[in-house]
């Protein structure tokens, strides 16, 4: 594969980084009586703090790769040294720092997949193989890692940075189309246009977030729980699945009849659900969730495109902080009602309606 190094990186820096949140929700399970959610509010921060300091700052974000890496890891061998009187504070700030510095390296390595792509769409199909293939291996691995000290668990990510330095990654200007050329003169030079997709984009990713802890404690309430694991591997075998077809045959990447599927799919969901035909109804989902990843792709091909002003490594920081917010209101609403997997199902509906009445009055363009 041409630039095969620049994928094995970008694997080895996410699957690490979902790693450090496995080990750290975990770990403070161990450790405390915390909320849980602790982390997963940490971890947005963090990405809030990647995107202001990818907005404003650019200290980071214009650093090489190499000089990333190299840093972070004498900065961590200094957090190993520093002693802590509280190990869920230990816990924390490794944390916090392992997460920053692995969203910086990912921001690089993704703005690098673009560049040595052939266009938008093909490279964020790439991107989006890779993390759901980490994701696969992260819930086969995250067990391992919990029994490792603070200390032990941070030299192996020290490791990790330092070996995987030593990938040569390529980056080369993408080679733009004639036809994919826009006139943005009417687009202000710090100004986003069509924002909106943004709002469609962070509703999509809210799907399985939700519905996967509703189908376990529906399993646990049939006594079916021993079936528990399917629920978490299956969304990733469909999804990697789908999106090595579209690799193969770009053609496939979101037709007009594919948002009349989802739809359907979506109707036959809820009828599923209402009955109790669990299994049907998680094979639903799915195909709403494989579709709602080739929505997603079209979109942030658009908005790549109609944005190509504006610095990639924000489009992409942008890409990752809306959704974050979405989740962490809907996880705030989840407190109030308990249908908030529904409410999220239906406002995705909307979402998709919202573009495909968007899509059909553009005109067609390959991106």
């Amino acid at each position: 594969m041409k630039f095969k190094w620049l994928y094995i990186y970008y694997l080895v820096c996410i699957l690490t980084k979902g790693l450090a949140y496995s080990y750290a929700t975990t770990k403070i399970i161990l450790l405390s009586e915390i909320n849980i959610f602790l982390i997963l509010l940490l971890s947005l921060v963090v990405e809030f703090i990647v995107f202001i300091e990818v907005s404003y700052l650019k200290i980071i974000s214009n650093a090489s790769i190499k000089s990333i890496s190299f840093g972070g890891s004498f900065l961590l061998l200094l957090l190993i040294i520093v002693e802590f009187n509280n190990d869920v504070v230990h816990l924390i700030v490794h944390f916090t720092f392992i997460t920053f510095l692995f969203s910086n390296l990912l921001l690089k390595l993704e703005s690098n997949i673009l560049n040595t792509s052939n266009n938008y769409k093909m490279g964020l199909t790439n991107i989006t193989v890779l993390n759901n293939l980490s994701k696969l291996l992260g819930f086969s691995m995250g067990a391992i890692f919990y029994n490792l000290s603070i200390e032990a668990f941070a030299l192996f990510i020290i490791f990790i940075l330092l070996f995987s330095s030593l990938f040569k990654i390529p980056n080369k200007n993408l080679k733009e189309k004639e036809n994919e050329v826009f006139e943005l003169d009417y687009i202000k030079k710090n100004k986003l246009a069509d924002k909106q997709y943004l709002l469609i984009l962070a509703l999509l990713g809210s799907i399985t977030v939700y519905w996967i802890p509703v189908f376990v404690d529906v399993l646990e309430k049939e006594n079916l729980l021993r079936y528990s694991f399917i629920i978490f591997l299956l969304p990733g075998i469909f999804s990697i699945s789908f999106l090595s077809i579209i690799k193969k045959k770009p053609q496939f990447l979101l037709k007009k009849y594919d948002l009349y599927f989802y739809f359907v799919f979506l109707l036959v969901f809820f009828v599923s659900f209402y009955f109790n035909f669990i299994f049907l109804s998680f094979f639903l989902i799915n195909l709403i969730f494989i579709l709602s990843i080739s929505i997603s792709i079209d979109i942030r091909a658009v908005f790549l495109k109609l944005n190509s002003h504006a610095d990639k490594k924000y489009l992409l920081q942008l890409f990752k902080v809306t959704p974050s917010f979405m989740i962490f209101a809907f996880t705030l609403l989840s407190f109030s009602t308990k249908h908030t997997p529904e409410i999220t199902l239906g406002l995705n509906a909307l979402a998709v309606l919202i573009y495909s009445v968007k899509k059909e009055k553009a005109h067609e363009h390959e991106y």
